[in-house]
This record gives structure tokens, C-alpha cells and sequence, in this order.
């Protein structure tokens, strides 16, 4: 994995990020009695120490519900997916990619039943909700569910700008976070949809963008980009033509005086054995070894751990998917963690993020999130390799005290590849028989 920026700024602080946040929780520590942990402690009023404690569960939400529940609502007629922390300092709307859906962000659960959990997704709702923000994710318009379509349950401009800047709208209205940042993201369609976004909100009330494997086209649209709000923009080189629109949308926000940078992000290896496991938490490790194994066996990985054609599009006359699944019963159906269906499960994700052409990434969100929170001025490359999410199947939503980082931000790389004959116990997996003449 690369990640690369084009302005040479040092990176502040690890402690910088969270200045803002500090602030406002220590506040509101001070305005408000705690909840029976905060006491004078000592003897004389000379010598009392306060202990401060803060207004809310670290582990729950604003509902009481353990945090990872999510309320679901029609606000201005749109299908809005939303989670308020305790004490929310502000919002993060999301929007999803092509075959995607608002709900991918959280598990499934009573309440929830449709509700997906996938990965990247869920690593974006969580780190949001860590950090203290209103975490919300609005479907499209368009629902249909045709896998042999080119396009479906894509973002419209045309369609989908009205309701979805409303909904944003009505619901911090109701939550009473008008005046606190709103921040937009989006993936694919999404991305391009939230970059549109400023254009119908007054300039200033957008406070940043995140911008993942695609951008706008320059030539195409007639934007005033002087009144964007900073953008953070994820691209994945291997798609070229993608990667040059993001470079041009800078280069454009640059000229405007508007603060873009880019984290790159290239393929990376699939390691064993706990490369599934590690990104996402309800892949056990024991399965995780078995889908590694069961790849190299079927011929997807190389040597090394690197798919060795793309898992969306490619292995022309291999089906893959088939193959794997002979291989590992338990991913058999069409439940999203024990299945490898298309777009819509655990292992087809992350082995598309593996080759790394077009997919969503959920590691970056703090690093990006410290970008924004530092003022936009530090190198967002070196913030991504200082805050780099390196297992994400760790995360929690558990609400982080000021300084304190996500599970895993910041470790180096879990382990390399290990080639087969430096694996104990057990030999190397037996290689799938030839094909007959």
C-alpha cells in the first residue's frame, strides 16, 4: 500500500488532531455534574481536587443502545441510516457507491435485519462514532437490485440533490447540530455526488469533503470551486484514467485556493492467515485461513499473496467464486459475512481492495479526519501512514477520550506474506488438479 500527497508540509503532532475535541469535552465536563464518578476528594476546600468525569457512556449511543445500533427514518423522503453518539460535536454524511446501500454500514441485527456490515463501511461508521460525529448514510434513489446491470442503486444529481440536502437538513435541525461542522463523504458514485454538494448548501456550511476513487469532471461541469470547502480525495493508481480525473479536481481546487490533497492507495497482499479476520470482525481467524489457502490453492494469489488478476472483472473463464466455495462450505449462501456474492460480502470486498482498482477504503477516515481537525494545512499522505487503521476488525465505536487513538492506528503492517515452506504446522496446500484435455 502507497499513499502519496502532492505538497511537502510537515505533519503535526500526534496529539494535535483532537485539539478541537479536547476542548469541547473538557467543557462539557465542567458546565454539568457527572453522573456520581465526579467528587471533591481531599480534606479542606484548599486542598480539593476536582475529578472531572464526562456527560456521557463511552459504549452507548444517544438512545442508551450499545453503540453500532442504528435508527432508520424517512426524513424529507429519503431512506436515512443514522447513529448519534453522546454529546455529538457534529455530523458526517456518507453516500454509497453503485450496488451499494446506506445500510452497509452497520450489522445486521433486530431492527436492522437488512443491514450488511461490510467492512470498509462499517470501519467509517465506527471511527465517526469514536470520534464523536452524528454518523449518517442516505440511500439513493435508485433501488433497483440488478447484479447484470451496468449501473444500479446509483446517485443522481439531478434526482437525489434535493432530498438528500434536505434530509442533511431536517435532521440537524432535529438533533440540534446546526453550527457544528458537517462533514460530507462518498465512494464511486457517491463521491462524485458529495463533491457536487456545495453547490446547494451556502458556501461555509460544508466544513470538508471526502472524496473516494472518484472525482467530477473539470471540463464537463462549471463549478466555482473557490467556495469548496477542503476535500480529501482517496485514489487507487491502478485505475488510471479515475486517478487522473482526482489529480485534475485538485489541481482545479488547488488554483481556486481551496486546501485538496491525495492519499494513493495501491494493491497489497492477502496475507495468511488472518488477512480477512483482520479487516473484518466477524471472520473468525480460523475461517480467514481457510479462504487464504483455498485462493492459492485455486491459483488466485501469487507467491507472495498478490491476486494475480481482479477478482470483479477478471479470471476469464475461472469461476473463482465456485471454486472457493467447494473449497470453503461455510461460505455457501448469501449472508453477507459467510458468502463471497458480488458487491454484496466480506471476501469480495477486501479482495477488491486487495487489488486495489476501485473500491472504498475504511482505513483512512481518522488520518483524514486529523487533516481536517489540524486545519487542513499538514501532509495528509503522512498522516495517513501515522494513522493508518492496520487492522480495522478491531475498531469499536467506543467514544475516545481526547488524545487517544482507534485500535491499531498507527502499527506497522500486521506481517508479511510467509512463503509456504515458513508456515508450521502443515504443509503447503495441495495445488487444484489441471483441467482435463
Amino acid at each position: 500500500m502507497q499513499a502519496q500527497a502532492a505538497v511537502g508540509v510537515a505533519a503535526p503532532a500526534r496529539t494535535r488532531p483532537l485539539t478541537a475535541l479536547a476542548l469541547l469535552l473538557l467543557l462539557l465536563a465542567c458546565a454539568a455534574p457527572s453522573r456520581g464518578a465526579a467528587a471533591q476528594t481531599g480534606g479542606s476546600s484548599d486542598s480539593a481536587a476536582l475529578t472531572l468525569s464526562l456527560e456521557y457512556s463511552a459504549d452507548q449511543n444517544a438512545d442508551g443502545a450499545p453503540l453500532g445500533t442504528p435508527t432508520k427514518a424517512n426524513i424529507a423522503g429519503r431512506e436515512v441510516y443514522y447513529e448519534v453518539p453522546q454529546a455529538a460535536v457534529g455530523m458526517y454524511v456518507f453516500f454509497h457507491g453503485c450496488a451499494h446501500n446506506g445500510f452497509d454500514h452497520w450489522y445486521s441485527q433486530p431492527g436492522c435485519e437488512e443491514c450488511r456490515g461490510l467492512p470498509a463501511e462499517v470501519a467509517h461508521a465506527k471511527q465517526a462514532l469514536a470520534a464523536g460525529f452524528v454518523f449518517v448514510a442516505i440511500n439513493s434513489l435508485d433501488r433497483k437490485d440488478d447484479p447484470q446491470a451496468d449501473f444500479y442503486r446509483c446517485y443522481s444529481y439531478s434526482e437525489d440533490k434535493d432530498g438528500a440536502v434536505a434530509a442533511v437538513r431536517e435532521l440537524r435541525s432535529q438533533l440540534d447540530l446546526e453550527g457544528k461542522p458537517l462533514y460530507l463523504g462518498g465512494v464511486s458514485s457517491g463521491a462524485s455526488f458529495a463533491l457536487k454538494l456545495p453547490n446547494e448548501f451556502t458556501p461555509g456550511e460544508v466544513a470538508g469533503i471526502t472524496s473516494e476513487v472518484l472525482a467530477v469532471d473539470p471540463d464537463a461541469d462549471d463549478f466555482e470551486w473557490s467556495v469548496w470547502p477542503p476535500v480529501a480525495f482517496i485514489s487507487m493508481p491502478k485505475d488510471a484514467p479515475t486517478a487522473d480525473r482526482i489529480r485534475r479536481n485538485k489541481a482545479a481546487l488547488n488554483e481556486a485556493g481551496v486546501r485538496a490533497q491525495i492519499i494513493e492507495v495501491g494493491p497489497r497482499p492477502v496475507y495468511w492467515p488472518t488477512f480477512f479476520s483482520d479487516q473484518a470482525s466477524d471472520i473468525s481467524p480460523e475461517l480467514s485461513e481457510q479462504i487464504v489457502e483455498a485462493l492459492v490453492e485455486i491459483g488466485i494469489l501469487d507467491a507472495e499473496g498478490n491476486l494475480v488478476d481482479d477478482p470483479r472483472h477478471g479470471f476469464i473463464g475461472k469461476d473463482w467464486r465456485a471454486e472457493l466455495i467447494q473449497r470453503v462450505p461455510a461460505l455457501q449462501g448469501d449472508n453477507t459475512t459467510t458468502s463471497v456474492v458480488a458487491d454484496s460480502s466480506v471476501v469480495s470486498e477486501l479482495l477488491n481492495l486487495a487489488w486495489a482498482d476501485h473500491e472504498i477504503v475504511g482505513e483512512f477516515w481518522w488520518a483524514i479526519h486529523a487533516w481536517f481537525q489540524g486545519g487542513n494545512t499538514g501532509n495528509l499522505a503522512a498522516l495517513a501512514q501515522e494513522y493508518v487503521i492496520r487492522q480495522p476488525g478491531l475498531l469499536k465505536a467506543d467514544r475516545l477520550q481526547p488524545g487517544q487513538l482507534p485500535a491499531t492506528a498507527g502499527d506497522p503492517p500486521v506481517r508479511p506474506w510467509l512463503a509456504w515452506d515458513d508456515v508450521a504446522p502443515g504443509p503447503a496446500p495441495t495445488p487444484a488438479p489441471a483441467p482435463a484435455a
